[in-house]
């Protein structure tokens, strides 16, 4: 039997239940008749706010669904995620009402050209269990027309802990990926990583004796602005180079770096500047140089992979958070460094 009406505001059947209830809510407008249905029984999750109204009708759906039944209803996207309705779906998680997310590719849904979302409720029946996760489905890069079989890589449970945070983020594609990434496998591999740069740190720092000083008298030097008239050297994006056998690039560029020289070419407003007519190199026998730019180049190295080591750090604790709080990851066991 139908009746033509709007259920929200005059329900026909107030006391039917069904095992099943599938429902595509007509699209939210501003105004589903929340200030007359304020004090609505069937609000069991809490009242939906005025930008809520798909809310209203997943309340309205789940009234009539008998213990043990289920309700089948499409969603937009943004009701996954949108700030008003958090409490609402931290209730149907925390009760175990919500049982299933799947983000179906755009088309599939006959009235939206984007991608929605199926929401699989559940009753529970009076000695029923809280579950201990929500299966997400991702969808969104399956064609249409073809099969919407999920792949193993396309699924994953997520336990109700993860889900309740502040956001209450229920989309899918948020959770699949993460889920299905392998964190053992990344973290080791990090790990590896960091481990190899810590050894060729050891080796990229050199060892260096005791010199008579920076300020030693006997040592003469040459303006950078000298050896560029002479033609000697050439300004790049990299900063200047060598055109001569007779000047070491990695050497010139050495003591460009001096402090000296960064105290020449700093103006009085603390600017830093590479300043051509301030700058100063020492003047050395090229073997000399050589010695020095090997030096140099390897410190250069040296600081491009403690930045590089910072970066893989933050990254190797970001995924341990990630996959302990998850659940993916686990601490050692007492009789195991793994």
């Amino acid at each position: 039997m139908v009746q033509a009406g709007d259920s929200l505001r005059a329900d026909a059947w107030p006391s039917l239940r069904a095992d099943l209830v599938v429902c595509e809510p007509p699209a939210a407008g501003p105004d589903w008749g929340r200030e007359e249905l304020l004090l609505d029984a069937r609000w069991e999750l809490g009242t939906p706010s005025k930008a809520e109204g798909e809310l209203a009708w997943l309340q309205h759906c789940y009234a009539h669904t008998a213990p043990g039944g289920r309700t089948v209803i499409v969603m937009p996207s943004s009701v996954a995620y949108r700030k008003a309705g958090r409490r609402i779906r931290a209730e149907l998680v925390r009760r175990g009402i919500l049982t299933q997310v799947i983000a179906l590719p755009g088309g599939v849904a006959f009235s939206h050209s984007v991608s929605v979302l199926l929401w699989v409720l559940r009753r529970p029946k009076p000695d029923d269990g809280t579950p201990s996760h929500v299966r997400m489905v991702d969808l969104t890069g399956n064609d249409p027309d073809g099969p919407l079989e999920p792949s193993s890589d396309q699924v994953a449970d997520i336990p109700l802990i993860a889900l309740l945070n502040e956001t209450v983020d229920l989309t899918p594609s948020l959770h699949v990926h993460r889920y299905t990434q392998d964190f053992r496998a990344e973290y080791r591999s990090l790990r590896e990583e960091i481990e190899q740069q810590l050894q060729a740190l050891g080796k990229l720092l050199p060892t260096l004796r005791e010199g008579a000083g920076e300020d030693s008298p006997d040592t003469a030097t040459v303006s950078l602005a000298d050896l560029s008239r002479a033609g000697l050297i050439e300004t790049g994006a990299g900063g200047p180079r060598s055109m001569s056998p007779q000047l070491d690039t990695d050497y010139l560029r050495g003591f460009l770096q001096s402090v000296s020289n960064v105290r020449r070419s700093t103006s009085a407003s603390g600017t830093h500047r590479v300043d051509a007519r301030a700058a100063r190199i020492p003047q050395m026998a090229v073997a000399d140089q050589r010695r020095y730019g090997a030096v140099f180049r390897s410190l250069q190295e040296f600081e491009e992979r403690v930045a590089s080591l910072a970066e893989l750090g933050k990254k190797a604790a970001a995924l341990a958070r990630e996959g302990l709080t998850s659940g993916a990851l686990v601490p050692p066991s007492d009789d195991c460094g793994e």
